[in-house]
């Protein structure tokens, strides 16, 4: 603790001048944390997507265990969905990237969730860019992906599974 201390009042940066620190705390308090997209759009239609590809089903049994990475492909009257499941480190497997790309018809500003299936507990956000491409992170599970290119409609993804749950 005395080391702490120590450093603590040898530390010769300046302060920040206080209208800056006026502005930032300002900015800081107006911000307000992304609402849950789920309960955003409780009264949204919702259209479930028909899943039609998946690599992690090859047609030969016994190839899907040394496969890093997992495509899905989905499609509704909304749009088609590509998803790849990969692992931040292929060794340990322990965290996943879910990236994804919606076609043409889908984009704007659309809101990707990812919730875990049966819960409805949301994990994650994000938004898709102009090109409607987007990236979450997750932990090995099943989830829901979410995504709301408006407030009245949500295309789900039902039981997408994240790694090796």
């Amino acid at each position: 603790m005395r080391d702490l201390v120590d450093t603590l009042d040898a530390d010769a940066s300046a302060e920040p001048p206080p209208d800056l620190m006026r502005r930032v705390l300002t900015l800081l308090r107006g911000r307000r944390a992304q609402p849950n997209l789920a309960e955003r759009l409780a009264g949204a239609m919702q259209v479930v997507a028909e899943l039609i590809f998946d690599s992690g089903r090859p047609a030969a049994a016994g190839l899907r265990g040394g496969a890093t990475a997992h495509q899905l492909t989905y499609r509704t009257d909304l749009g088609t969905v590509d998803l790849r499941l990969s692992p931040h480190d292929a060794r340990t497997r322990r965290s996943w990237r879910v990236r994804g790309q919606l076609d043409a018809s889908s984009r704007g500003v659309t809101t990707v969730a990812l919730v875990r299936a049966g819960t409805g507990e949301e994990v994650t956000q994000t938004e898709a860019d102009e090109r409607g491409h987007f990236c979450l992170a997750a932990d090995p599970g099943i989830y829901d992906v979410l995504i709301a290119p408006d407030d009245t409609r949500i295309l789900v993804l039902r039981d997408v599974e994240v790694g090796d749950s």
